[in-house]
């Protein structure tokens, strides 16, 4: 056998063995996704269940979690509607008819808890003074009339309210 046949032949092994690690290597990056995934589910599902237990002790996480639902498409809002888990929580049931003037899944009003905000013109919603923030449903064509009135917006939730403290007369048009 001539050199260059020896050569060829160990090329042939080497890429033989080249192949072999390749393969190894797939199959490592394939399980190293694989529990990636799985310790990502993990954390979804104790993320999960963290919010759960945080949302049956405090109703301002409730709305503002309502307030999300609300951007939703029209198909997920109608699941969440009707979803057990959703009502045993005790979660706002999240508007059916889209808004008028805004666009689906940006910037919608929020829900509320029919148990803390009485409708708009009830006497209850009218002659009491807000404990706490009170989150509005102001249109973006309404913002200054709301402003007018005192109402304040956060930009970080995106939302109007009328601060704690203020008679929420001022604010039926928007409870």
């Amino acid at each position: 056998m001539s050199k260059t046949d020896k050569l060829k032949e160990r090329k042939a092994a080497l890429l033989e063995k080249l192949k072999a690690l390749e393969q190894e290597e797939a199959q490592v990056q394939s399980f190293a996704k694989l529990a990636r995934k799985k310790q990502d589910d993990r954390v979804k599902l104790l993320l999960g269940i963290v919010t759960m237990n945080y949302l049956v002790t405090n109703p301002a996480a409730k709305a503002m979690i309502g307030r999300q639902a609300d951007m939703l498409s029209p198909s997920d809002r109608k699941f969440l509607a009707s979803a057990p888990l959703w009502h045993e929580l005790g979660m706002p049931i999240p508007r059916q008819e889209p808004q008028e003037g805004v666009k689906q899944a940006t910037a919608t009003q929020p829900a509320t808890t029919p148990e803390k905000i009485a409708p708009a013109g009830s006497t209850q919603a009218t002659e009491r003074i807000a404990q706490a923030n009170t989150m509005l449903r102001v249109s973006f064509a309404e913002k200054e009339e709301a402003k007018a009135v005192g109402a304040k917006y956060d930009a970080d939730a995106r939302q109007w309210y009328a601060p704690a403290g203020g008679e929420m007369a001022r604010f039926a048009k928007w409870l």
